[in-house]
């Protein structure tokens, strides 16, 4: 198997999408309301149940965690105490359209590098928008050789979602 790191190009933003809303009640309850209502559906994971963690103190700038099963997996949330009145949630390890894109670009430039083959962005495909990345933060990918139309799984993983740092492994032997 062929591996490599780099970061991307552009920054990897494996926050697909926030919200704030107003606390009407508890900030859990606020932050589990935007996931369930706005931020799922938006992502277009349908109905969700969330369930959050209480935050250490209500004081602005806490933070806590949330969490939603999808059919794709179990979507990681961050929800942030933004005013005395206010939640900000945002996901932590969602990828949508522009993430994907600018990560199959950047998977392509770095394996062209590695096997001198000019391949093309449009020959590495990490599957449709929004992906959740599971627990390992890692995601299987197909890189189509144009030249002989074989696939070959590619694993990629986030290394860290803050810089768009990722590594990657090629199979050896295709599908």
């Amino acid at each position: 198997m062929r591996a490599a790191s780099a970061p991307l190009i552009a920054a990897l933003a494996v926050s697909g999408c926030s919200f704030s809303a107003s606390v009407g009640g508890s900030p859990t309850g606020a932050a589990e309301e935007l996931i369930e209502d706005d931020l799922a559906p938006q992502l277009g994971f349908g109905d969700v149940e969330a369930e959050c963690g209480e935050p250490p103190n209500e004081d602005e700038g806490s933070t806590f965690p949330c969490t939603s099963k999808t059919d794709q997996g179990l979507v990681r949330w961050e929800a942030t105490i933004v005013e005395e009145d206010m939640v900000n949630v945002q996901s932590l390890n969602v990828l949508v359209d522009d993430d994907v894109l600018a990560l199959e670009g950047a998977a392509a430039v770095e394996i062209e590098q590695v096997v001198g083959v000019p391949l093309g962005a449009e020959n590495f495909d990490c599957g449709e928008p929004p992906v959740v990345l599971g627990d390992t933060d890692q995601l299987l990918c197909a890189l189509t050789d144009p030249a002989t139309g074989d696939v070959y799984d590619t694993t990629v993983t986030i290394t860290d979602p803050s810089t768009g740092a990722f590594e990657f492994e090629v199979a050896e032997e295709p599908r």
